[in-house]
C-alpha cells in the first residue's frame, strides 16, 4: 500500500502488514499506523518518483538535507516559480500606478454650478495636464508590454534578476509624483528634469534586466538565439540613450519635453517581440 511519509509527504510503498517504514527522499522512519493513507492498495507498476517536494501545507525539514534540494529539476521548478510570481507582482503594480495618475487631472477652483462658458476655458488650461497623463499612462502601458513579453523569453529567474526587477518597480511606481511635480511647478526646470529622470531610469532598469537574463544562458528560453538577445537588447538601448539626451536638453520647457517623449514611446510597440513566432519569421 502506499502510504505519506510524516516528514516530508512523500509517498511511501510498504508491504502489507509493515509497521513502519523508511522515506527514500528525507530518511524519516515514520510508523504506518500514524501517517496519511495514499492508497489501501499499490497500484500495478507504479513508481516513486525521482524527485518529491513537500507540499505547500508542509514546512520542508530542517534536520535532514533532503535530495530535491540537490537536483537540478526543483532547482528550476522553483525559479520558474520565482518568475510567475514576477509577472503576477508586476501587473498589480501598474495597474496601481496607473490608476493612480488620473488623480492629478483636477479641474481648478469653479463653483459647483459653472457654467458651459466657463467650464470649457478651464479644461482647455488644462491640457498639459492631460499631456503628462497621456505621455504617462502609456509610457507605463509599452514599458508593462515590453517587460510582458521580455518574460516570455525569460524561463528562470535568480536573485539578481529579481532584484533588478524590484529597482524597476521602485522607479515605476515613482512616476505620478513625478507628474504631480510637473503638473504643479512647470514653471521650474527641477521638476521637468526630475520627471525626465524617472521615465528614463525606468527604461534603463528594463535594459539591463535583458542584459543581465540574456547572458545567462540558464535563464533565456531556448528558442532565444543570440543574434536575437543582440537585437532585442539594441532596442531596448535605443530608448533609454534618447530619452536621456531629451530630458538634459529639453527640461527647460515642460511642454516640449512631454511631446518628445510622446513621440518616442510608441519605438517600443515596433515589431520583434519576444516570442517563438517572432524567432522563427
Amino acid at each position: 500500500m502506499l502510504v505519506e511519509c510524516g516528514n516530508c509527504g512523500g509517498p511511501l510503498d510498504v508491504a502489507p502488514g509493515a509497521r513502519s517504514a523508511v522515506c527514500k527522499y528525507c530518511g524519516t522512519k515514520s510508523a504506518v499506523a500514524q501517517v496519511r493513507t495514499l492508497s489501501p492498495q499499490t497500484p500495478p507498476g507504479w513508481r516513486p518518483p525521482p524527485v518529491w517536494m513537500p507540499p505547500p501545507h508542509m514546512p520542508a525539514p530542517s534536520h535532514v538535507q533532503l535530495n530535491y534540494k540537490k537536483t537540478r529539476g526543483c532547482g528550476l521548478a522553483i525559479a520558474l516559480v520565482m518568475t510567475l510570481s514576477i509577472l503576477l507582482f508586476v501587473g498589480g503594480i501598474f495597474a496601481i500606478v496607473m490608476t493612480l495618475l488620473v488623480f492629478e487631472l483636477k479641474t481648478s477652483d469653479l463653483p459647483q454650478h459653472a457654467s458651459n462658458i466657463q467650464l470649457a476655458p478651464a479644461l482647455f488650461e488644462m491640457w498639459p495636464k492631460f499631456l503628462s497623463y497621456a505621455v504617462s499612462f502609456i509610457g507605463l502601458g509599452i514599458y508593462w508590454v515590453a517587460h510582458h513579453y521580455m518574460y516570455h523569453s525569460i524561463r528562470h529567474s535568480d536573485r539578481t534578476l529579481l532584484w533588478l526587477n524590484i529597482l524597476f518597480f521602485m522607479f515605476v511606481s515613482l512616476l505620478p509624483f513625478s507628474a504631480s511635480l510637473i503638473n504643479s511647478f512647470g514653471q521650474t526646470q527641477i521638476a521637468p528634469l526630475f520627471f525626465g529622470a524617472n521615465l528614463t531610469l525606468i527604461g534603463w532598469t528594463l535594459y539591463f534586466q535583458w542584459v543581465y537574463a540574456s547572458s545567462k544562458p540558464d535563464l533565456i528560453a531556448d528558442f532565444v538565439t543570440r543574434e536575437y538577445a543582440d537585437s532585442v537588447k539594441f532596442r531596448f538601448l535605443v530608448i533609454p540613450i534618447i530619452a536621456t539626451i531629451t530630458m538634459l536638453l529639453c527640461f527647460w520647457s515642460v511642454e516640449i519635453l512631454l511631446i518628445v517623449y510622446a513621440l518616442l514611446l510608441p519605438f517600443y510597440t515596433l515589431s520583434g517581440k519576444l516570442s517563438p513566432k517572432a524567432v522563427s519569421a
